[in-house]
């Protein structure tokens, strides 16, 4: 293995502080929203659209 195949290896393989960002990334929490149903979900959209014209 040459020079120029390790620096090519080192690149595919991502560093160890790229993979606990990915973990962290996928252990975040959902984004909460007001109203867990969707006429509620609607509802609060709605309510937004009016409070921005």
């Amino acid at each position: 293995m040459d020079r120029e195949d390790r620096t090519r290896e080192a690149r595919t393989e991502p560093r160890p502080d790229d993979r606990e960002r990915q973990r962290e990334r996928a252990a975040a929490p959902p984004i909460e929203r007001e109203h867990e149903t969707w006429q509620g979900i609607l509802e609060e959209d709605e309510r937004r659209e009016r409070e921005r014209s």
